[in-house]
């Protein structure tokens, strides 16, 4: 199972004082709004702090350690709902492919020279 999102006082800088400044300047100067599409964890941090510059969100949360796996993905669909975030919410085991762009089986077969 994966280990859900942990916050750290790095990421809350990176949050608040470069990410936060630079989407309400371009949401302001722009006029747009944003599509998230990310791993936001359960706690939904950044997307508190954004959502009224969002238009979507597209969230993905492996599972967790729960006995189904799936108690931090609940937290996040709970979470967007209670502040009203529009958005989906996938779960699933994340793979990295391990062929190259183009091969149509990519997922399955290992990379090589050629």
């Amino acid at each position: 199972m994966a280990k859900t999102f942990t916050d750290n006082a790095g990421k809350g800088i990176v949050r608040t004082n470069w990410n936060t400044p630079l989407l309400s300047h371009l949401h302001k100067k722009l006029g747009v709004r944003f599509r998230y599409c990310g791993l936001p964890g359960p706690e939904i941090l950044d997307l508190l702090l954004w959502r009224e510059m969002l238009e979507e969100v597209v969230a993905f949360e492996p599972p967790d350690d729960s006995p189904d796996g799936t108690k931090a993905i609940s937290e996040l669909r709970f979470n967007l709902h209670k502040y009203k975030i529009p958005g989906r919410v996938f779960l699933g085991p994340f793979r990295a492919p391990t062929g190259r762009i183009g091969d149509e089986d990519a997922v399955d077969r290992p990379v090589r020279d050629r």
